[in-house]
C-alpha cells in the first residue's frame, strides 16, 4: 500500500498531511466504500478542489485563519469511493494535521470525523464521470 500513497502524493496531491485512499474491500471504521478509486481519480479531484472551494467565496468561513482554499495543503485526506445517484463518487475528507485528534496512522483506521471545530474538518465530494464537485461540509452548515 505504500507505493499508492507516495504515488498519490506525487501524481498532485495538495496536501502535506497524510493522505490515504480507502480500499474498498478493506474499509476503515465509519466509511462503506463501494469501490476503489485510482492514483489517476484522486489526481484529477485534487487538481480542481482548490478552485471549488474558492469558487464558493464567503460562504465557506475562514474562522481568523485565512481562506481554506488558500490552506488546503494543511489538511490530510481520506478519499473513499462511493455511489450517489448511480455516479461513481469520491468522497474526500479532509482533517486538520495540527487538531488534538490528529494522530499519524489514524487515517489508515477510522474516518476522521470532527464536529463543531471550525475549520479543522471539511468534506466534499467529486463526481468522476461528471468532473464536478458538491456538498462542501466545514464543521458547519453544508453548502450546495
Amino acid at each position: 500500500m505504500l507505493p499508492l500513497l507516495l504515488l498519490v502524493a506525487v501524481a498532485g496531491c495538495a496536501s502535506t498531511g497524510p493522505t490515504y485512499i480507502v480500499p474498498a474491500d478493506r474499509p476503515i471504521r465509519g466509511t462503506a466504500a463501494a469501490w476503489t478509486p485510482t492514483e489517476g481519480e484522486v489526481a484529477r479531484a485534487e487538481r480542481g478542489l482548490r478552485a471549488y472551494v474558492r469558487s464558493l467565496g464567503p460562504r465557506v468561513p475562514d474562522y481568523g485563519h485565512g481562506p481554506l482554499w488558500r490552506r488546503l495543503g494543511d489538511y490530510g485526506r481520506q478519499y473513499v469511493g462511493v455511489m450517489r445517484n448511480g455516479h461513481r463518487v469520491i468522497w474526500i475528507n479532509l482533517f486538520a494535521v495540527d487538531g488534538w485528534f490528529d494522530e499519524r496512522g489514524r487515517e489508515r483506521q477510522t474516518l476522521i470525523k470532527v464536529h463543531d471545530c471550525g475549520d479543522c474538518n471539511a468534506d466534499v465530494y467529486f463526481d468522476v464521470e461528471r468532473g464536478s464537485y458538491s456538498d462542501f461540509w466545514q464543521s458547519a452548515p453544508l453548502i450546495r
